[in-house]
């Protein structure tokens, strides 16, 4: 990856497989739609290191797309702008060995703060990167994903079209020069990538433990009965995420499974949850 300060036109960028590409006094920021294996690469790269110090993290397509509707909906403007913390808050997804990499994205002074933190690889500490964006980018990021994965359609050879082709006729040619068992290997985990709440601070360690087991500790005495009603159609999107919308308690929710264990929504208490683990059904759409 070349880090040089460069500017190269919208057509030239995408031709290299970016749908975002800025600068920072440290790092470059760049996002990679590697749509053969289904992610999206999030990279910064260490300025004047010929590319060489780089941190990779990797969202699923479908996390992309939901972060990308926020965008344009402005709900990620808005909580961008609420968050006010010393650390970027907003926005926060975990994957990797057990939860070993993060990508925050949150509200700054200067602008959109990116940060991404893991394990080094020569296990001599954490790798911890930290720099801003503008809404500009992340803009621009979301109309250009959407136009590659065919979520938009454009006039057939108008300028966004020739943009569109730019990106996909020189797909293959991008593939030849990538280590494509290096890049599987490497998003390995992404599948497990989770959204976690801003509410939710501190090192909060996320329960991943097999249905089954979590079924088991549940204590039938110490429930309190919960109506849950699921109100939206059951999906499974291509990492094996399993989402739906429920309503318990006169709160609605987001029910979401990853493989046999549950990712549980900030507005689920115990009660809701416990009642929600004895519908193993609902992991099976």
């Amino acid at each position: 990856m070349n880090e040089k300060r460069e500017y190269p036109t919208m057509k030239k960028m995408m031709k290299q497989g970016q749908i975002m590409v800025v600068y920072g006094s440290k790092y470059l920021v760049s996002v990679n739609p590697i749509l053969t294996i289904e992610r999206i690469r999030f990279s910064v790269v260490k300025l004047e290191t010929k590319g060489k110090d780089v941190f990779n993290f990797y969202l699923t397509v479908e996390q992309m797309r939901q972060f990308c509707e926020e965008i344009d909906r402005g709900i990620a403007l808005k909580k961008i702008l609420q968050d006010t913390s010393n650390y970027p808050t907003a926005y926060r997804w975990v994957n990797g060995v057990d939860g070993s990499k993060q990508l925050i994205i949150g509200g700054g002074e200067k602008g959109i703060r990116v940060q991404t933190s893991g394990k080094r690889e020569d296990g001599s500490g954490v790798d911890r990167r930290m720099t801003i964006i503008q809404h500009d980018d992340l803009k621009q990021m979301s109309f250009l994903f959407k136009l590659i994965t065919g979520l938009i359609t454009v006039t057939p050879d108008s300028y966004y079209d020739e943009l569109r082709k730019a990106f996909l006729d020189a797909a293959k040619e991008r593939e030849r020069n990538m280590d494509t068992e290096k890049e599987e290997n490497a998003c390995q985990y992404a599948s497990e990538a989770i959204r976690v709440h801003p509410e939710e601070t501190g090192n909060r360690v996320v329960d991943r433990q097999p249905f089954e087991k979590q079924k088991n500790n549940v204590n039938p005495e110490n429930r309190k009965v919960v109506v849950l009603k699921i109100v939206s159609q059951i999906q499974r999107d291509p990492a094996g995420i399993v989402r739906c919308t429920a309503v318990a308690n006169q709160k609605r929710f987001t029910l979401c499974f990853n493989g046999n264990a549950l990712i549980p929504d900030v507005k689920m208490n115990a009660d809701i949850q416990a009642e929600v683990l004895t519908k193993k059904d609902i992991m099976n759409p």
